[in-house]
């Protein structure tokens, strides 16, 4: 266990220096609140999963509205009446 400088009795004065330990603040009044978040949350996400990974979705897409537009035009036609059977009806 590595005993630190203050508790060998030296006072903060005549510490011991330390070397390669650097800590940069700013001032919680100068951040900016809000930095990035357009960024961050419209526009990387849209690049990520909407741009760079569009073949996961169109072709399924483009394939799932061809299959809606064929059931909706033969549920039309399955729903009609033929009128060549009502032809002899008076």
């Amino acid at each position: 266990m590595r005993i630190s400088a203050i508790s060998m009795g030296k006072h903060f004065g005549m510490l011991g220096k330390m070397y390669g330990e650097h800590r940069f603040a700013i001032a919680p009044n100068e951040q900016k609140a809000f930095k990035g978040f357009i960024n961050d949350a419209f526009i990387k996400v849209f690049k990520t999963y909407v741009w760079y990974q569009w073949y996961y979705y169109i072709p399924q897409g483009i394939g799932f509205y061809l299959l809606y537009d064929w059931a909706k035009k033969a549920n039309y036609k399955a729903g009609r009446k033929d009128p060549s059977l009502y032809a002899n009806d008076k």
